[in-house]
């Protein structure tokens, strides 16, 4: 079975990696999550053993069934806590399929106290024996497969190994003598899935759940600290639920800041020996050496903006941008009667309903920028059109140079009115 489930994961990762091919920026890259959550331990069966020898007096030793303490129960239950992080990579497809890799280390807090059958009038150890087994950590590393939703959600489900570090302490309540204690690694499997929000680009929000299951682990030991000469023989099978709040930090697509707007000519000028048509004699020309030369507005003309630089995935107006955004507005003082269209497109690279929404937001945040210098919002409209007004080659699937790319994220003003 396990065999099985490794190849059809082999096979999964092969499918996948033959179409990566990054759209989605949200989800993709290097990961680091922090998780917080509650822990359900159901401990299936549990018992212990002891048989042997006196090795003192055991004329008064009266154990029940013997020379042995024995004790099983079944769906015993304890709830706990969990805390930890989480490191992994993600590669997302074409078809917005994501396959990931994550390993994580995490401190439990989760106890059990079980009581077994009485060890009476031994010497050195007096009392019901107490069954102490703590769950203390926990490590895995998993394999996620998933995929994105309404560009923002990841759904997801994740399987792979662990390892719990259990300590044991068998002691009697009277005098807390000790009888067995030991420490060690238990094996098992995870499995689990969960839902991510992408906040941005770089921090995502989620629920996640996983189940575990921890390999039977028996122990033995001879030392009773000088109660007995005998066996002591123990042994568990514990399954965990576990529900976590999830807070994802993505690395090294962020420190790119990729610029989003092309380098092309902003607007078609008069060369000197021309007339200066419809020049305003009032106009602000300490915004831009070229204000004096702009054409006079015909209708349905489309002006290309240059240097209106953009944060990956952000919006905002960065100060480099804002000069170029000044000459519009000097543009439109001179033509109070203008009206225009503000577009802002992008490359084919991230899906067609993200690229539509990042470039409206940016087209806005623009003609938000105009319309606190003064200009009416009605003589502006702000028109986000993504990736659907490609001019070049460069769509879904194509491989292109950086230059070719940023040919197609650009800003334009269409003139509506004069």
């Amino acid at each position: 079975m396990k065999k099985n489930v490794f190849l059809i994961a082999i096979f999964a990762l092969f499918i996948l990696s033959s179409s990566i091919y990054a759209q989605n920026k949200n989800f993709d890259g290097l990961r680091a999550t922090v998780k917080v959550g509650l822990l359900q331990s159901n401990l299936d069966k549990y018992y212990g053993l002891a048989d042997g020898n006196c090795s003192q007096s055991c004329e008064n030793v009266q154990l029940i069934m013997g020379n042995r303490y024995n004790w099983a129960l079944g769906n015993e239950k304890r709830n706990g806590a969990i805390v930890g992080a989480a490191l992994g990579y993600n590669w997302v497809s074409s078809s917005n399929f994501l396959i990931g890799i994550e390993g994580g280390a995490y401190k439990t807090f989760m106890e059990y106290e079980l009581y077994g059958e009485n060890l009476q009038n031994l010497s050195g150890v007096q009392g019901p024996v107490v069954k102490n087994l703590n769950l203390d950590y926990l490590a895995d590393a998993s394999l996620i497969l998933g995929g994105i939703v309404g560009e923002r959600f990841l759904v997801y489900g994740k399987g792979g190994i662990t390892g719990g570090y259990f300590s044991y302490l068998d002691r009697t309540n009277i005098h807390n003598d000790r009888v067995y204690s030991e420490s060690s690694w238990v094996p098992g499997y995870t499995v689990g899935g969960g839902i991510k929000y992408a906040i941005n680009n770089r921090y995502a929000l989620g629920l996640e759940y996983g189940y575990t299951k921890f390999n039977d682990l028996v122990q033995s030991t001879n030392n009773t600290y000088g109660a007995w000469t005998g066996i002591v023989t123990t042994k568990q099978h514990v399954n965990l639920h576990a529900v976590m709040a999830t807070f994802t930090i993505g690395f090294g697509k962020k420190a790119a800041k990729i610029k989003q707007p092309q380098v092309v000519q902003i607007y078609e000028y008069c060369s000197p020996e021309e007339p200066k048509e419809e020049e305003k004699p009032n106009l602000n020309r300490g915004l831009t050496p070229y204000s004096h030369g702009f054409q006079a507005p015909e209708v349905g003309k489309t002006i290309v903006l240059d240097k209106i630089y953009y944060d990956f995935d952000q919006d905002y107006i960065r100060p480099d941008a804002k000069p170029e955004l000044d000459k519009v507005v000097v543009y439109m003082q001179a033509y109070p009667n203008m009206t225009i269209e503000l577009s802002s497109h992008t490359d084919s690279r991230g899906t067609h309903l993200y690229n539509e929404d990042l470039s409206q937001r940016r087209a806005e945040s623009a003609v938000r920028y105009i319309v606190e210098r003064g200009i009416s919002p009605n003589r502006i409209y702000a028109k986000g059109y993504g990736e659907n007004r490609l001019v070049n080659h460069c769509k879904d699937g194509v491989f292109c140079s950086e230059d070719d790319h940023q040919k197609n994220r650009r800003t334009e003003i269409t003139i509506l009115k004069k």
